[in-house]
């Protein structure tokens, strides 16, 4: 990492010792709202321990038939951090933010393979009040027959729905906001905030700051082909790629430009750093090669689909350069290759073992966390079984629709959505309006290496307008 590029991001919450816990569902009567009776929840099935208070429901999107979003609020645990809002999303696009609350930030937990939850001693209801939401429609828990295809509409609809809620949950709006979340949601939050701020007039929401965490926030080029190879050396002593293959990913990198433009990273900067556009060759790319097989212009689904899976070196040297993915696909080829040799989980027939807790017979890979295997958690959302229970829906106010991890639906529909990458133009706005800015990124996920946001980061230009200086003691 490059500590001197961490010196814009503003800090977002003053982490104290937040001690004791709010008795179990004690008062639902707390000050967000006086109308919210209808959304607590007041006990959920197999939980012993103490929870915050919380409010959980659907809640319609203005202007439209039929269309809801999910959302599950649970108050700080102690009374001096409630002056504070954690708004959490999941990225995707299309993933349940319900799995940012189980499985990372929430206070229950799901540990592994567990179908019982847990107290989770690192909630971030000791900080602040957290909302979840679910969105765009269709994911999680939400509900509708829009089906949104652009980002241009996700944002329109979310900022709608905002509405609603704060009309439902008017105290909110006067705290603190922090919005945040992870992967695809590095796209969404910034559009987000941009509406929030465009429309602070009519709806004043207190935003102080957004946090990205391993965000798809710049230029794709940037964020995954450029420094896919330097990547594959540094975690190599986990990876374990053959020098052979090695050899081709870093010839190839250097052979499209992406070691020059890596040597530009330094600080403090040269100028703008020109990253190559579209190595990934768009009219080649998969969904589109998929969608269209026997499009005049693309080479044959057949001879593609053999690459697929490449697992030797010239496999690897064929898929990079070839036609099916682009002239330089460095970022789709490691996945590929990787995701061959080390096969994703499959759960095994059913036997009078559930398929969830039974060891995979083959080791994995982890586009996520590299040191992961997919075998010791297979199930990306472990709170599934739980939330799926009629008892438990019926507690949260949940409809009665299935939730997964992921919805595919919602993903494909945005695929071909080319949002203007927000680090070029959205966020230096909102640093320009002094809305803090938090990115963060873990250096095991290989779908988006930490050194691509280094390399968006460094490559990003803002202004923020000097603070006014402080009063003269007296």
């Amino acid at each position: 990492m490059f500590p001197e590029l961490l010196c814009v991001f503003a800090t977002l919450i003053a982490f104290g010792n937040a001690q004791g816990c709010v008795a179990p569902y004690a008062n639902q009567s707390l000050p967000f709202g006086p109308n919210i009776t209808r959304y607590a929840v007041t006990g959920l099935p197999d939980v012993s321990y103490s929870l915050p208070n919380s409010w959980a429901g659907l809640i319609g999107i203005p202007g439209t038939q039929d269309d809801a979003l999910y959302f599950w609020l649970f108050a700080a645990e102690q009374q001096a951090q409630r002056n504070k809002l954690i708004i959490w999303l999941n990225g995707g696009p299309g993933c349940t933010s319900l799995a940012g609350l189980t499985g990372e930030n929430g206070p229950l937990a799901f540990y592994g393979n567990s179908t019982a939850s847990a107290p989770n001693p690192y909630s971030w209801t000791k900080l602040s009040n957290v909302l979840y939401i679910d969105q765009p429609v269709g994911t999680g828990f939400s509900t509708g027959s829009t089906q949104a295809t652009s980002n241009a509409q996700v944002t329109e609809e979310f900022y709608a729905w905002l509405t609603a809620f704060y009309a439902q949950f008017p105290r909110l709006a006067a705290m603190d906001t922090y919005l945040m979340g992870e992967s695809f949601a590095g796209v969404n939050i910034p559009y987000f905030a941009q509406a929030i701020m465009e429309n602070s007039e009519t709806l004043p929401i207190n935003l102080r700051a957004i946090s990205l965490g391993d965000p798809f926030f710049g230029n794709p080029a940037a964020m995954v082909d450029v420094p896919m190879a330097r990547y594959l050396n540094e975690q190599n002593h986990i990876l374990d790629i053959p020098d052979d293959v090695m050899s081709v990913f870093n010839t190839t990198s250097s052979a499209c430009g992406f070691d020059s433009v890596l040597g530009n990273m330094t600080y403090p900067p040269h100028g703008t750093i020109t990253v190559p556009g579209d190595p990934e060759g768009e009219s080649y790319d998969r969904a589109k090669r998929q969608a269209s097989p026997n499009s005049s212009s693309s080479p044959s689904s057949a001879s593609c689909s053999a690459l697929n899976s490449p697992t030797t070196a010239a496999q690897v040297s064929d898929s990079i350069t070839g036609p099916c993915l682009g002239p330089c696909a460095t970022g789709t080829t490691a996945y590929d290759y990787l995701s061959a040799i080390y096969p994703w989980y499959e759960p095994p027939p059913p036997t009078s073992i559930p398929p969830l807790l039974t060891p995979s017979p083959l080791p994995s890979f982890d586009i996520f966390d590299i040191t992961s295997t997919c075998a010791t958690n297979p199930n990306p959302l472990p709170a599934a079984d739980y939330l799926n229970q009629p008892a438990v829906r019926a507690a949260i106010h949940a409809p009665a629709k299935t939730i997964t991890d992921c919805n595919s639906t919602v993903q494909d529909a945005l695929a071909g959505d080319a949002a203007t990458p927000p680090a070029e133009a959205i966020i230096p706005a909102l640093l320009a309006r002094r809305v803090g800015v938090h990115v963060y990124s873990g250096d095991r996920d290989l779908l988006l290496p930490h050194l691509g946001t280094e390399l968006v980061i460094q490559n990003m230009t803002w202004c923020v307008p000097a603070s006014p200086p402080l009063p003269s003691p007296a």
